[in-house]
């Protein structure tokens, strides 16, 4: 126990004595001045009784003395002596009789006691008549209040109470000190530790996150002169570096210091982050070849979030982290999916690992829980899933846990679909006789876009692919092609040479007819660009999956001016005759069967009406415009009789308007 300690014990046991020890010395008090009180009365009344019993009783013994009887006035005496001793047991009585006739003869003298002090006497004549028979001496000794045994009873009480009071003061000082004060001491000595303890982790946080500032400087200097290094390597070193960047400013924003690239949520493309983290552990896992992670974004172009980039991929570090502890040195796999489920984008993380009980999940789910951390320090503070939680309900989402003792367990996060940014490509656009020009330094971007194309069979729409690796040869397309019928597909960072894709497109002024293709789409600078000169931007690595279309006009297509979805007979019928009257031309149907049917060979950019409530346990009408927006249809609408408020944010719906026909039909 510390100094501390010690003196808040004194101090609690002193204030709980002092109150005990007043009262034992107020009890002393009255003990005396009640015995005084109660003693001295007692005292008085033994000299009145005497001198009653001798007015009673003084013709008696003048009789008795005139006739020297001293037998029977001894046994006189002896009663009177009993009477008083009833009356006041605590005295000795001393009585002697003298008689007058024959010359002060002493005929009796009792005492209750041999060799008694006297304290008190008197002397009274007996008279026969008129006649002196004698004289009565009585005495009475007066006990010392120090040896009175109703003082000793109160005097011995008092010291077993006192001393009886005095232990319970310092038993009730050790329990209060135990039960309630030790606990608040405790608690503030914890709290005042870790003030202390953030105190000096902000401190090291800062001094960590100013120190690691200049090696990333030049570690960004060194990465801009690499040539040589493929560019994998490169954006996943550039990635790397983005992360350590990242987590120093969030050092510096947690000790409260200003910096300027601190991330906030922002609307991000997920894919790309989610890969990012892939790539990373695959590297880390070179080692162990017995765990594999793959992933599965064959459903996610075009899923956004609002987000805090910086904090989705340390949560997703962490999360596949833990994946790969709990398979621990067994074989196993690790899948990540990213997909569209109904208004929501979907992360799931799945292992084959042992799976977690649900005392651990409980365990996990508290602040600063871990689970399996105990024997690798090394591993860091656990799941974090505390942590995690709390920034994926700011956005609007959810983290949720499924585990199967034996066959694994399911991270699942969910986030709210969002609003596409300017500078994303919802689908690269194609018409027949065209010429695709790719410009790229990478060769296997030139494969992957030899085998998108290749499925699609071009050759049958006079469509060609030319491809370029350096802008020298790029400027000599000019020379001879016309950029009317062009679409080109551009990389930004041209290694060896100082303009990018995107000064080339500039150069040439084919803003319009241009996607730049980068892995450098997360850069503010080049998105601004790309917003501010209409231009499309795909993340290189969503190359992939990046849906492409060919835009075939049909006669059927340029007759149709929209088609309209609803259940409600008299609504189509309202909805056909002002579209005749204002010479348009109307497709108003019923069901979803015979929707579909006219949506063949309908151009994508038609714009098209959808109720909202087609009858019950029939699919919604949104459920349905979600699906054609997957297809490439651009113009939705969704035309219902509720409001706005009722429905959340849909980005595949261009516009919710009323029953009633557009003004503009």
């Amino acid at each position: 126990m510390n100094v501390k300690h010690r003196e808040l014990k004194k101090t609690l046991r002193g204030t709980i004595i002092i109150p005990y020890f007043v009262l034992g010395f107020i009890l002393v008090i009255t003990v005396l001045v009640s015995f005084f009180f109660l003693y001295a009365p007692k005292f008085q009344s033994t000299n009145d009784q005497m001198l009653s019993l001798l007015k009673n009783n003084e013709s008696f013994i003048a009789e008795e003395i005139f006739m020297e009887q001293t037998s029977a006035l001894q046994k006189r005496f002896e009663n009177i002596s009993e009477k008083l001793l009833s009356i006041n047991p605590q005295v000795d009585i001393c009585i002697k009789v003298v008689s007058t006739n024959n010359g002060d003869k002493k005929l009796i003298e009792n005492c209750t006691k041999e060799n008694i002090q006297i304290s008190y006497e008197f002397y009274n004549d007996i008279r026969l008549g008129d006649s002196l028979m004698g004289q009565l001496y009585f005495g009475i000794s007066q006990p010392s209040i120090i040896n009175s045994p109703i003082l000793k009873f109160f005097i011995m009480t008092f010291i077993i109470g006192f001393v009886l009071a005095l232990f319970t003061a310092f038993a009730v000082s050790s329990i209060l000190y135990k039960r309630i004060l030790l606990p608040m001491i405790q608690k503030t000595i914890d709290a005042e530790k870790k003030t202390e303890l953030y105190k000096e982790m902000n401190i090291f946080s800062s001094q960590v996150a100013h120190d690691i500032r200049s090696p990333l400087a030049a570690l960004n200097m060194t990465l801009a002169g690499i040539s040589q290094l493929p560019e994998p390597s490169r954006i996943m070193l550039k990635g790397a570096i983005n992360r350590i960047q990242d987590i120093a400013n969030n050092l510096l924003l947690k000790k409260g210091e200003n910096t300027k690239s601190v991330n906030k949520n922002a609307t991000y493309l997920l894919a790309p982050i989610i890969e990012g983290i892939i790539s990373e552990k695959r590297t880390q896992l070179r080692s162990n070849m017995k765990i594999s992670i793959s992933a599965n974004f064959l459903d996610s172009y075009g899923l956004f979030g609002v987000i805090d980039q910086s904090h989705l991929k340390r949560i997703l570090s962490n999360l596949l982290d833990n994946s790969i502890e709990a398979i621990n040195q067994s074989s196993g796999q690790i899948s990540i999916i990213l997909q569209k489920e109904s208004n929501t984008s979907t992360i799931t993380i799945r292992d084959n690992g042992p799976g977690i009980t649900s005392a651990v999940l409980e365990k996990l789910e508290s602040v600063g829980g871990t689970y399996g951390k105990e024997e690798n320090a090394a591993s860091g503070s656990g799941l974090g899933l505390n942590h995690a939680k709390k920034y994926i309900k700011s956005w609007g989402g959810q983290l949720r846990i499924h585990s199967q003792i034996g066959k694994g367990t399911d991270v699942t996060i969910t986030l709210p679909m969002v609003k596409t940014p300017k500078w994303y490509v919802p689908k690269i656009m194609l018409s027949p006789k065209v010429n695709i020009v790719i410009l790229d330094d990478d060769a296997t971007i030139h494969q992957i876009w030899e085998n998108r194309f290749g499925k699609m069979d071009l050759s049958q729409h006079d469509i060609s692919i030319i491809h370029y690796s350096n802008p020298r040869d790029f400027d000599n397309y000019f020379k001879n092609e016309s950029i009317q019928n062009t679409i080109f597909l551009c990389d930004y960072e041209l290694i060896g040479y100082s303009e990018s894709g995107l000064d080339l497109i500039k150069k040439y002024n084919i803003q319009e007819h241009s996607y730049l293709v980068t892995s450098s789409f997360e850069e503010e600078k080049i998105k601004f660009e790309c917003d501010t000169l209409k231009i499309g931007l795909i993340p290189k690595s969503m190359a992939e999956i990046v849906p492409i279309e060919i835009k075939i006009p049909t006669e059927k297509s340029q007759n149709i001016d929209l088609i309209h979805l609803d259940d409600d007979s008299l609504t189509r019928l309202v909805w056909t005759t002002v579209a005749n009257k204002k010479g348009k031309k109307i497709l108003s149907l019923s069901n979803e069967n015979l929707f579909r049917k006219s949506l063949l060979g309908v151009s994508k950019d038609t714009p098209l009406y959808i109720d909202s409530y087609l009858g019950e346990d029939l699919k919604r009408g949104e459920e349905i415009a979600s699906d054609l927006f997957d297809e490439g249809f651009e113009n939705i609408f969704l035309s219902t009789g509720l409001e706005k408020e009722t429905f959340p944010h849909m980005p595949w719906i261009k516009e919710i308007i009323g029953k009633e026909p557009p003004i503009n039909l």
